[in-house]
């Protein structure tokens, strides 16, 4: 009887070690996430601006199922900064796709409108690595709300959770 019960125990202890680990490990990438958009909204404020062409614009549609989207506006930019030429690939300081179509959809339209009337575009652009560079260089508070709000409660629940299991194996 005692083996089964230990058994039956580990089996739980690992159950619940896996949803812990799940938990921590969306509150570690949440911050990763804010923590990349902060870092590059702090570098992009020595970029300077320059005019670029829009190549191309796409609103980019993924299916997560069948009701929700995630959406993302690639677009690719051609500049000149010291008379040498670049591309980018850049639209944003949030790297990921959303579900906030809103921002997406009016930036498609912005350079799409851009793209037709073979207007240039403001590119900010890094004077130390021209390399570098992006189109919209503001913070997005609404999606940084969210990655805080996201990742500290995962984290915090995930520690929760781990501390649960430490306290029920230290009994046992």
């Amino acid at each position: 009887m005692a083996k089964s019960n230990t058994g039956a125990r580990l089996i739980v202890s690992l159950f619940v070690l896996s949803f812990a680990l799940m938990f921590v490990g969306g509150g570690v990438v949440s911050g990763a996430m804010l923590y990349l958009q902060m870092r590059d909204s702090w570098s992009a404020r020595s970029y300077v601006p320059v005019p670029a062409q829009v190549g191309s614009v796409v609103l980019d549609q993924s299916f997560i199922n069948h009701k929700d989207r995630r959406y993302r506006t690639e677009a690719e930019f051609s500049y000149t900064f010291e008379g040498r030429p670049y591309v980018s690939s850049r639209v944003s300081l949030n790297r990921a796709a959303d579900e906030l179509v809103t921002y997406q959809k009016n930036m498609y339209d912005r350079l799409l409108a851009a793209q037709e009337n073979h207007r240039p575009v403001e590119l900010w652009v890094d004077p130390d690595n021209p390399e570098n560079s992006v189109h919209d260089r503001s913070i997005r508070w609404e999606r940084s709300l969210t990655y805080l709000v996201v990742g500290s409660l995962f984290l915090f629940m995930g520690i929760k959770v781990l501390a649960f299991l430490y306290r029920g194996l230290k009994k046992s």
